[in-house]
């Protein structure tokens, strides 16, 4: 009884295997019978691969030889799991995703050819595929072959349209392919970029630029922040067009352009930018099909079961650290006088000065200092003074021109006023150091006179 327990479970275990392996046989030797009329006119899902091969008349046996999948530059072959990225990727899928109405009778003097645009495209491109990317995904070799006798096809015009869809597909594959390195590229270049401050309708803006952003896709949205996040609105995008800066609607990718805004409330630098855009991503899944017999025409099924395209999101941010102003630093010293530690100069406190822009933004108006020692802008002079080191600190100065003028000086003795003391720079982001010298040209005496009248006393006393 064991021992026909023993057979029976031997029996089972062959048969477990048998289906197995019959069913792995089938996966692999996965088959479809196709007639001529198939593969060459009504079926716009499948493409030839073997250029100038020839095609039975009858129905042939293809064999299948493999599934592979391409989503943007990428393709993967869907049975060992492989991926390759590279551009000719995204050739191809751009190739297999266009409109492609085949001639209602296959034959190569049929005017209606000119509809076979993407295989005539395909044909040109597909080795390169093959070379670059089908090789490293394990597709057999001799699937894919092309000739270069285009005789028919310059006939009939479709060999330089061929052509054209190829330079096309390239332009898309180099377009998806930005990486996030590329796209920081030339952007981080501080130096380059210039702050201008102008006015408008009686309003002053800001200018910033050029910023040069190399995105894939289309431009959906530019965003900037200033310092602690505050949202920055743009006024108006500008580009050179020669010598002139003209606004345009949107950046272009690759291209030196300026942003225009009012510095909102709070904000005194430029801290980050952002670059959203949208690309029309292609996808495609197909299967590969043996002729087996080395004059017959293999072909590329076109699978419709992933979407053929969708939109892929990309967002370029680049830090930054731009100030829209800059900070005036003044020293108000006596050169001639001693300090304490012996050196000489000595700072002079109280002493008043009226700072007036200019050339800038402001121009014409004179400068005081809120609590904080920020610039405020009056139409009517105002005088700033030094502390009890002999200094002024005023921040958040337009960039532009400004004179300083010595108004008051309470110590005595001390030149004519008022006195310009010159004609300064501030830059933004920087700060201007001006040190005002002066020199004492009086003092005071005090005391007791002595007069000696001794020799005239004695001389009168002689005679």
């Amino acid at each position: 009884m064991k021992n026909i327990k023993k057979i029976g479970m031997i029996i089972c275990s062959f048969l477990i295997l048998l289906i197995a392996f019959s069913f792995q046989s089938s996966v692999l030797a996965r088959t479809q019978t196709l007639g001529a009329f198939d593969v060459l006119a009504t079926r716009a899902d499948i493409y030839c691969i073997q250029h100038e091969a020839g095609i039975h008349s009858y129905p042939t046996v293809y064999t299948f030889r493999g599934d592979f999948s391409i989503n943007g530059n990428t393709a993967i072959n869907l049975q060992t799991k492989k991926t390759v990225t590279h551009k000719s990727n995204g050739v191809m899928c751009y190739i297999l995703n266009q409109k492609y109405s085949k001639p209602s009778v296959a034959t190569e003097g049929d005017a209606q050819l000119s509809k076979y645009v993407p295989q005539i495209a395909l044909w040109m491109y597909q080795m390169n595929w093959y070379n670059n990317v089908g090789k490293k995904l394990g597709v057999p070799s001799g699937i894919f072959s092309a000739t270069t006798d285009w005789y028919w096809a310059k006939r009939y015009g479709t060999y330089t349209k061929g052509q054209d869809m190829v330079k096309n597909a390239e332009k898309y594959a180099n377009s998806i392919s930005i990486s996030d390195e590329d796209d920081q590229k030339g952007n981080k270049d501080k130096e380059k970029v210039v702050t201008q401050s102008y006015e408008e309708n009686g309003e002053t803006y800001i200018r910033v630029g050029p910023f040069n952003i190399s995105f894939a896709g289309d431009f959906v949205e530019f965003r900037a922040t200033g310092n602690d996040g505050i949202n920055i609105p743009i006024k108006k995008y500008e580009q050179y067009d020669k010598s002139n800066l003209k606004e345009v609607k949107k950046p272009t990718s690759g291209t030196n352009f300026y942003i225009s805004f009012k510095v909102p409330e709070n904000v005194y630098k430029l801290s980050k930018i952002y670059l959203h855009s949208q690309k029309e991503i292609y996808m495609i899944n197909f299967d590969l099909w043996d002729s087996n017999d080395n004059g017959e025409q293999n072909f590329l099924q076109r699978l419709p079961d992933v979407p053929y395209k969708y939109l892929k999101d990309y967002e370029v941010s680049t830090n930054y650290d731009i100030s829209f102003f800059g900070d005036l630093e003044l020293t108000k010293i006596d050169t001639d006088a001693e300090n304490e530690d012996g050196t000489m100069g000595k700072p002079l406190s109280n002493v008043g000065f009226t700072l007036q822009m200019k050339s800038g933004n402001k121009e014409g108006y004179y400068v005081s200092c809120d609590s904080k020692g920020n610039a405020i802008y009056t139409e009517e002079p105002s005088t700033i003074i030094t502390d009890d080191k002999g200094k002024i600190k005023i921040n958040q100065l337009w960039a532009g021109d400004y004179e300083l003028i010595e108004v008051i000086n309470p110590n005595y003795g001390y030149e004519e006023l008022p006195k310009t003391i010159g004609t300064y720079t501030v830059k933004p982001g920087e700060t201007t150091t001006i040190e005002a010298e002066n020199r004492r040209k009086y003092i005071k005496l005090s005391g007791n006179v002595w007069e000696d009248i001794q020799w005239d006393r004695g001389k009168n006393e002689t005679k």
